[in-house]
């Protein structure tokens, strides 16, 4: 029984065929899925396809993307950045503190004393007004201080004169005390003396002849009487004229000589006080014209400087040139900007320049390594970025005695584009010699320039054009059939540069800058 082959139940198909049945039947629900699949695939995969063959094919440049290296002739030359300046510039610095009101038009030429800003001076012109109405009481007070020093004098000297005469008398009437008697009045005196005495002997004997008469009866009492009292009378005109006599002859008394004296020293010491008196009034009346003089003077220099501010309140340009309202300082070096109108300026700060574009120059600056190869006199081109295709040619002028370096030189926008360079420079500055008056008057102060100073004479140099050089931060590099290589570069030129190390001659480089461009092209799908 156990060999004996078990039948499968009626109407039961066989395991084998109904596995087979469920794959088609898998099958078939599968293949519209896949379909559509394909139907995405095929599409991308001929895009890939595609972009890998364009790829595969710029890697390989064409023919014409190849430079040789070889020997050329070579005139060594130095390319720089540089900026257009002026060969004289001078700062225009605010003498007035105040509102910036006014500026003339940027770029103007201007001459010695044309009004370049003009600031708010309204305060200032109000003082001044003010000033000058009290110079006018203040030049009255001095003129009074005047009138009264020349009455002072006139009244001191009537003073003295006045006690001079009083001294004069004194001494006049002393000299007339001390001076008596003189020959003349003794002579009188004697004179005097000697009469009175004859009369008084006449009436004497004139009385004694009456008397006789009138005792013997022939004269009248009253005769008699009458010679009596003339006898008297001359004896006592006697008596006065001996009194006279000896005063005469003993001329004043101790006392009024003493009192004439007195009366001479008081008059010395009133005119010595008078003196001094009209001296000191007519010294204040000096030292208050001083005074007033003083505070005049003081009061016109007051005046003087509000007017000199006031003058100062329109800035005017000390020199001819042209007007340029450059960056000044407001407080920060982030803040510097040019001067505008509504700002206010303090007396000392820069306001703007003055260039004398008549003469332009280039400054740039060269690596310290390449500085002794300087010699002024050099020729140079200049090539400005805002006039392509126009080379001027330039003649260097002068070399800085001092490097510097370059981080300081640069400005703070380079810094940011090109980072911190560590390394040392000299400054230079160029002429330029073939600008006419109308080109002059189209180069702008500060726009960029391209120089290019040649350095030696020509030589024959293993040389390959600049567009084959890439810069990285490991060296300059080029692109070579065996693939990118480092070299060593010498001396230049405005196409080529000498290869020191690193490429021989005969070998072949990629033209980098063909090679950006086809690229570029092609980002922009095929458009130039």
């Amino acid at each position: 029984m156990a060999g004996t082959p078990v039948a499968e139940p009626a109407g039961r198909p066989p395991v084998r065929a109904s596995r087979e049945t469920a794959r088609r039947d898998s099958c078939r629900a599968a293949s519209p899925r896949r379909l559509r699949l394909l139907v995405w695939l095929l599409p991308l995969a001929a895009l890939l396809s595609v972009g890998s063959f364009l790829v595969l094919k710029r890697k390989e440049p064409s023919p014409t993307g190849w430079l040789s290296v070889e020997m050329r002739p070579l005139a060594p030359t130095l390319r720089e950045l540089g900026k257009v300046v002026a060969r004289n510039e001078t700062t225009v610095f605010s003498l007035y503190t105040g509102e910036i009101i006014w500026m003339i038009e940027e770029g103007t030429l201007v001459e010695p004393g044309t009004v370049i800003v003009r600031f708010d001076s309204t305060k200032t012109q109000e003082a001044v007004e003010l000033l000058q109405k009290d110079l006018i009481d203040r030049k009255a007070a001095v003129r009074d201080a005047e009138r009264e020093v020349e009455l002072e004098m006139r009244r001191g000297a009537l003073e003295v004169a006045r006690l001079e005469a009083e001294l004069s008398k004194a001494r006049l009437d002393r000299q007339e005390i001390y001076s008596h008697p003189t020959d003349d009045e003794r002579k009188t005196a004697e004179l005097d003396l000697r009469s009175a005495q004859l009369k008084f002997e006449q009436a004497q004997r004139d009385f004694e002849a009456y008397a006789e008469l009138f005792h013997a009866g022939y004269a009248s009492r009253s005769t008699y009487q009458q010679k009596q009292l003339k006898l008297a009378t001359q004896k006592a005109e006697l008596a006065k004229a001996r009194v006279l006599h000896r005063l005469a002859l003993e001329g004043k008394t101790i006392e009024e000589k003493r009192l004439a004296d007195l009366a001479v020293a008081e008059a010395e010491k009133k005119l010595a006080t008078g003196r001094f008196d009209a001296e000191a009034d007519v010294t204040i009346a000096r030292a208050a014209l001083e005074l007033e003089k003083i505070g005049l003077d003081n009061f016109e220099k007051n005046l003087a400087r509000e007017l000199e501010n006031l003058e100062n309140a329109s800035v005017k340009s000390p020199v001819p040139g042209r007007v340029a309202f450059v960056e000044v300082f407001k407080g920060s070096q982030a803040s510097q900007s040019p001067i505008q109108i509504g700002e206010t300026r303090s007396r000392g700060q820069d306001l703007c320049k003055i260039a004398d574009t008549s003469v332009l120059q280039i400054k740039t600056a060269v690596s310290e390594m390449d500085a002794d190869r300087l010699r002024v006199g050099q020729e140079a081109e200049v090539r400005f970025p805002a006039q392509p295709g126009r080379v001027y040619r330039a003649r260097l002028a002068s070399i800085e005695l001092v490097a510097k370096d370059k981080n300081a030189s640069l400005s703070h926008l380079a810094l940011q584009r090109s980072g911190e360079a560590f390394v040392n420079v000299v400054g230079v500055l160029l002429d330029l010699v073939d600008a006419d008056t109308q080109e002059q008057g189209v180069i702008r102060l500060g726009l960029t320039a391209e120089v290019t100073i040649r350095l030696d004479e020509t030589r024959q140099a293993l040389t390959v054009p600049w567009a084959a050089i890439r810069s990285t931060p490991e060296g300059a590099e080029v692109l070579t059939r065996s693939g990118p290589r480092f070299v060593r570069l010498g001396d230049s030129d405005a196409h080529c540069v000498e290869i020191l190390e690193g490429l021989s001659e005969g070998e072949t480089v990629c033209n980098l800058q063909l090679e950006s461009a086809a690229a570029d092209a092609d980002r922009r799908g095929g458009k130039p």
